[in-house]
């Protein structure tokens, strides 16, 4: 029976994603692996993770099929590019496509949106909270207030 990550793991796993792009450089850690369709493993693990991390969910993996970079997992990371504005440029010749690839690609642009987003929404998710915990409560009084 495949692994299904929790959500925990996935924001725990973004999060780290997210860490490690806002520590070493304003884009994705280099180099990233490009994957095309049929990719599998871990990269295609990753890829699925940030992808649901930003609400692209809707594919096998999520729900635990093996990690292969499949149509279902290619239409979410087609959403995600759309949302993005993110291309990535199609093999289009022979030689460039080796056999049994589409000439679709998940590369370096892609790479670079997701982990920029990722960062983005976990900051935006994290500022309410810092806010919150500045905030005084009003259920204690403050010194020298009168009490009613």
């Amino acid at each position: 029976m495949a692994h299904q990550p929790t959500q925990a793991q996935i924001d725990q796993a973004a999060a780290a994603a997210a860490a490690q792009v806002r520590e070493e450089t304003p884009e994705a850690p280099q180099p990233q692996t490009t994957l095309a369709y049929g990719a599998q493993g871990e990269c295609v693990t990753k890829l699925v993770d940030l992808l649901a991390l930003l609400g692209y969910d809707t594919n096998d993996v999520v729900k635990g099929a093996p990690p292969v970079l499949d149509e279902a997992v290619l239409a979410d990371v087609r959403a995600a590019q759309a949302a993005l504005a993110v291309s990535e440029p199609e093999l289009t010749t022979a030689a460039e496509i080796p056999v049994g690839v589409k000439g679709e690609l998940v590369g370096e642009a892609t790479w670079a949106a997701l982990y920029k987003a990722a960062a983005a929404k976990l900051e935006a998710e994290q500022a309410p909270a810092a806010a919150s915990a500045l905030v005084p409560d009003a259920s204690v009084a403050e010194p020298g207030a009168a009490s009613a």
